[in-house]
């Protein structure tokens, strides 16, 4: 029912948007993940899987195209198992359904606990911008002042001298 497979280090295990009958335990190496990310086929990596993870387990559940370009980033040996075959003996499938299900649920957590890891330091970082950007203007305002101080300060024997004016003050409306 399965088999045990190599692939060599860039060779393909699955290509987004084809259709892929095999499901894949890795026994030894890593895979990368890729996204379509535009019509020019320039890919995204996304991330990895490693000895131990499985490649395929939606496809198990709904049989759809392949939704990410999975790539051997390293030599691999996987066990690979048609889901069709899967499909035909009624309680091996059941149990493998199970599994599956665990597999997604474990993905599922991690993914979200990664999102709002990333959600967090997205706003701590925001935040740091936004007290950097207060310490500055805070920084420059007082620079400012300062400045300005010290140049009333070195020129106020100027602004003494024609400040002070000698003569009798004039008061045009009491004139007699």
């Amino acid at each position: 029912m399965s088999k045990r497979v190599i692939f060599v280090e860039g060779e393909m295990l699955t290509k987004e948007g084809e259709k892929n009958d095999n499901f894949y335990i890795l026994i030894a190496g890593s895979v990368g993940l890729f996204k379509e990310c535009d019509k020019k086929n320039i890919n995204e990596h996304i991330g990895t899987l490693n000895s131990g993870e499985t490649i395929g387990e939606m496809r198990v559940i709904k049989n759809r195209e392949c939704s990410l370009t999975v790539t051997a980033s390293e030599n691999l040996t996987a066990l690979q198992a048609p889901i069709s075959l899967l499909a035909e003996n009624a309680h091996l499938y059941e149990k493998f359904l199970e599994s599956i299900v665990d597999i997604i649920s474990n993905r599922l957590r991690e993914t979200n606990y990664f999102t709002a890891k990333s959600s967090l330091e997205k706003k701590l970082k925001k935040r740091q911008l936004r007290l950097s950007i207060l310490g500055i203007v805070v920084l420059f305002a007082f620079l400012f002042e300062l400045g300005l101080g010290l140049y009333y300060v070195l020129n106020a024997n100027e602004y003494i001298c024609t400040k002070i004016d000698h003569s009798p003050p004039q008061f045009p409306l009491l004139k007699r």
